[in-house]
């Protein structure tokens, strides 16, 4: 066990924002390990910052990647009702009103989603650089 405690790396952050360690296994590795389990959380820290920093741009790639699949599917269709005519249902001027209608509440409600979520980020990001400035505050008071 004093081994576990002793070389075992850490895989989430158990650090707050005043740099308290979070839990009973934590705060045992935080004494076994020393300036290793803050390095350790630093880096945590650090890279979970990235990630959430680089979501637009993964989550930007995804939905065109996603366009893209929608488009050919779209012109597959397409080409297969000109090919086959008589399989083509005939919609009426108010169903196709009314999947117009479908569609935009379906935008209006991914736009509020997608507020909601990039706000959440945006505070997790906040959050997490002040644990970052705590950790770092806490190791160079250890070094001096």
């Amino acid at each position: 066990m004093i081994a576990y405690l002793a070389y075992s790396k850490s895989n989430k952050i158990a650090v707050d924002e005043q740099a308290n360690v979070t839990g009973i296994i934590a705060s045992l590795k935080e004494h076994a390990q020393g300036n290793d389990f803050w390095e350790g959380q630093l880096a945590l820290v650090t890279n979970e910052i990235k990630q959430e920093e680089s979501f637009p741009i993964k989550m930007a790639e995804l939905k065109d990647n996603l366009n893209k699949i929608v488009i050919e599917t779209q012109e597959s269709m397409q080409q297969f009702y000109e090919e086959n005519p008589s399989l083509k249902s005939v919609r009426s001027d108010a169903q196709r009103q009314a999947d117009e209608l479908r569609e935009k509440a379906d935008d209006i409600e991914q736009a509020e989603m997608d507020a909601f979520l990039e706000e959440m980020r945006l505070e997790r990001i906040e959050k997490l650089k002040f644990i970052k400035r705590s950790i770092e505050k806490r190791i160079g008071n250890e070094l001096t």
